[in-house]
């Protein structure tokens, strides 16, 4: 077997793994109800979250937005987080596939890295990857490249030996100011406007 270019892959989680779309878009109207506020739909939640600079804590829960209310979204989102949650279509098969050539696993989401936890192993894919890097564990999320660059350094690869899968203009930004190869994932939650993007999961083993 002829070995794969590419010796690690770090993927986004939310919209490139999983679909947890409902749950988020849920658990932050939990918190603006709370205080009053009227739902927002979840294609403007999404659209708000893609958004490669926002504040999201005045553009959720208002302009008087506290620590409290970020507090009452995470609550209900420990709680809902792994509801119907699922892989995308053959993501499952993308993983195994990896796992056998040896390639080298890591997550770089803008969710807590509790909550990644959690939601991989409620799929029972957690044991693929030996990184789980959340906006917890870095001073900057994406798009800066700080979470890139420590999962890069916990697998043992360098910038150029890796790929990166997310489905937004974060991730694509991200990928380029870590030096990393971008790919985006277009079955996810953003639009693409980048230069590589695959149709499928397992499209991904062709850019190996």
């Amino acid at each position: 077997m002829i070995a794969p270019m590419k010796k690690a892959i770090i993927f986004d989680l939310d919209g490139t793994l999983i679909d947890s779309r409902r749950n988020i878009a849920e658990a932050i109207n939990f918190a603006r109800l709370s205080k009053g506020l009227e739902p927002m739909i979840d294609d403007e939640i999404f659209e708000k979250i893609n958004a490669l600079t926002f504040e999201s804590a005045k553009i959720f829960y208002g302009r008087d937005a506290s620590e409290a209310d970020h507090e009452i979204f995470e609550r209900r989102y420990e709680a809902i987080c792994s509801n119907s949650l699922k892989l995308y279509d053959k993501i499952a098969d993308l993983l195994a596939a990896l796992e056998h050539l040896g390639v080298r696993l890591a997550i770089a989401t803008n969710a807590t890295s509790r909550f990644a936890r959690i939601m991989l192993d409620s799929v029972g894919a957690a044991r693929y990857f030996t990184a789980m890097i959340g906006a917890d564990n870095v001073a900057n999320p994406k798009p800066a490249p700080d979470m890139l660059l420590l999962a890069l350094e916990k697998i043992g690869a360098s910038p150029s030996e890796a790929l990166f899968l997310g489905d937004s203009g974060k991730d694509m930004k991200a990928a380029k100011a870590a030096g990393i190869t971008g790919v985006f994932a277009a079955w996810g939650y953003g639009k693409s406007g980048a230069e590589r993007a695959i149709q499928t999961p397992t499209d991904l083993l062709a850019a190996l």
